[in-house]
């Protein structure tokens, strides 16, 4: 069965995991969506994936691919080698953006406010994966752009595609659980190291831009503490195991129950790092006033092995 344009994006949830970026109106004449991707390797790679062999297959046209680290893109290069390759996104973006509708960004956190910006200041819908940007000030700056410049800024949050927050939150608007007083979430592997110093220089891989790679960050000698997959750990660049996990693991909480600002955050952990996140884990516990949708309510964070949650806690 073939979809038109319409029925592509109000069926796209299920065939990306979420992603409905791109409003009727973007589309031409060939009933296409023209799509460029920004780090094709992990993330990217499975976004591509997943829309080349998904259903809307026959609607989506890969326009061009862009990734600092080519030896990390290899795999996504090989099977799409007709493809126009750049290591620079804005290269790619002076070259193709009278082609291309819409823009997937998988790139390390501290990056996604600049690329995503980029290209909305271009007319160019965004699907950019979690965390949205690398902090506040930086959401609350693509929220405002999404109105000024009038495209789609879409966070992937692919969990929340999937039924189970929906069915929740029908559980309890129907009362079936009762009041709801506590939340408990967790992740018990730690994403972060101990290290209270800046990793030291190392050579460079051949088929890496670093320069690029560090984008808007502060300069740093590059290690492969960093990069390609430990960047997550420091603050300079992720948001550590909360930055990573806690979106999915406390959407169905916040969606659920309408969750807004706490009033109160109580942090437990090993100690304060300069510049990385707890290695050995850490308990965060949010407070949440009453409000005409529930109680007062606790939810409770748990991450690392030694504060690991267990059932009964």
């Amino acid at each position: 069965m073939n979809y038109n344009r319409k029925q592509f994006i109000k069926m796209s949830t299920t065939a990306f995991a979420g992603v409905t970026i791109l409003p009727h109106s973007i589309f031409g004449a060939n009933n296409k969506i023209n799509l460029a991707f920004v780090g094709i390797g992990g993330k990217g790679s499975h976004a591509i994936r997943t829309l080349k062999k998904g259903r809307h297959k026959k609607e989506v046209n890969f326009v061009a691919f862009s990734d600092v680290d080519k030896d990390r893109a290899g795999k996504t290069l090989k099977k799409h080698s007709s493809v126009p390759f750049f290591d620079d996104f804005r290269k790619m973006m002076d070259k193709h953006h009278k082609n291309i509708d819409g823009v997937v960004i998988s790139t390390p956190d501290h990056t996604h406010h600049y690329i995503t910006k980029s290209c909305m200041k271009m007319g160019k819908a965004v699907y950019t994966e979690k965390p949205l940007a690398h902090n506040m000030r930086e959401v609350k700056e693509l929220i405002n752009m999404e109105k000024k410049y009038k495209v789609v800024c879409q966070m992937g949050n692919q969990g929340h595609s999937d039924t189970n927050p929906h069915n929740t939150k029908k559980w309890i608007d129907m009362g079936l659980i009762g009041d709801v007083k506590e939340v408990i979430c967790w992740h018990n592997k730690s994403l972060a190291v101990s290290e209270d110093k800046l990793a030291p220089k190392q050579p460079v891989p051949p088929d890496l831009n670093w320069d690029l790679w560090l984008g808007p960050a502060p300069f740093q000698e590059y290690n492969r503490a960093y990069c390609p997959a430990n960047w997550r750990n420091w603050f300079m660049f992720g948001g550590g195991t909360l930055g990573d996990w806690g979106c999915h693991t406390m959407d169905n909480a916040f969606y659920s129950l309408g969750l807004d600002w706490p009033v109160e955050i109580k942090v437990e952990s090993e100690k304060a790092f300069k510049y990385t996140f707890p290695g050995k884990g850490a308990k965060l516990i949010y407070t949440f006033p009453e409000s005409k949708k529930h109680k007062k309510i606790t939810l409770t964070w748990y991450q690392g092995k030694d504060k690991k949650y267990k059932p009964g806690h």
